[in-house]
């Protein structure tokens, strides 16, 4: 079986980005730890760049690449999650958390938040078109991380 796989940050030089609204073609992208370090045409100095420091950046989804079997996790919102034994209902994806160790889904049902770590031995089948995450989890799991669901 082939698990789809999340893509976190593949972006080509000469995509169009938006920078707090305003156009810019991406030059170069380079990650570090947990930024990423662009260089943008048009920003040729370090005042124009600092000018920029928390500004919004965003790409139109359809001009992110993705190869068969990848997803973007924001593809993952409004997915159903259903135990694969069982096809127990735990809930709909309602947002994720990136913890720099893993990313773990928060999985939102009309009593509770649950938190699935998003790795390939509990999220068996990913299948964001079909709106539908199969897992298996770990006995005890989905006791140990409950919590009451936000208001």
């Amino acid at each position: 079986m082939i698990l789809d796989r999340p893509v976190h940050r593949r972006y080509m030089p000469g995509l169009s980005v938006q920078v707090d609204a305003r156009p810019y073609r991406l030059l170069t992208l380079r990650p570090h730890q947990d930024r990423a370090f662009l260089q943008l045409d048009g920003i040729t100095t370090m005042d124009l760049a600092e000018a920029l420091r928390g500004a919004v950046l965003s790409v139109a989804r359809e001009d992110v690449p993705l190869e068969p079997g990848e997803y973007l996790l924001q593809d993952l919102i409004g997915c159903d999650v259903i135990d694969d034994a069982t096809g127990q209902l735990y809930g709909e994806v309602d947002d994720w958390q990136e913890t720099g160790l893993q990313t773990l889904l928060e999985v939102n049902s009309p009593a509770v938040q649950l938190l699935i770590p998003l790795v390939p031995a509990i999220c068996i089948a990913i299948r964001p078109a079909d709106r539908l995450i199969r897992v298996t989890l770990p006995e005890g799991l989905a006791q140990l991380n409950v919590s009451p669901a936000a208001p």
